[in-house]
């Protein structure tokens, strides 16, 4: 599947079931990616301001490469249920999607239940468009790694 830019569309894939599921109205977005050759899965939340990554996956996956920044600004990060979580770092890193490399930049945090979760600062600053319909996500930014 491919936009009108020669982007591959990037499909949803039902967290229940993990294949392409017309009839399951979805919850949750998740996607495929790669994150310093490990593929995992990253939670596409719209109702998240910020990305965040696991302190597990950074301990594990990413610190070797990608060194821990300090935020200047935020201290913690607040949830859904107004339970505040507290930043650990801001890490960068390469994150893979379809054939394309995003600079992404989350907050390390604990407690998480996926190693990636891709907030509204990513999905607007590369320009994010999900078809709930189509089951896609196209991100139409340019300025990829």
């Amino acid at each position: 599947m491919f936009n009108v830019h020669n982007r591959p569309q990037i499909p949803l894939i039902s967290p229940s079931t993990n294949t392409l599921d017309q009839s399951i109205q979805f919850s949750n977005v998740l996607i495929d990616a790669v994150v310093s050759l490990a593929h995992i899965q990253v939670l596409v939340d719209t109702g998240a301001a910020v990305t965040v990554v696991s302190t597990e996956f950074y301990h594990n996956i990413l610190s070797t490469s990608s060194p821990l920044e300090h935020s200047q600004v935020l201290q913690s990060v607040k949830t859904a249920n107004g339970a505040h979580i507290p930043i650990e770092g801001i890490a960068t890193f390469g994150l893979g999607l379809a054939h394309t490399k995003y600079k992404c930049s989350a907050y390390v945090v604990s407690g998480l239940s996926y190693p990636v979760v891709l907030g509204r600062d990513f999905l607007q600053q590369n320009r994010a468009i999900i078809s709930m319909g189509a089951h896609t996500v196209d991100f139409l930014d340019d300025n990829v790694l």
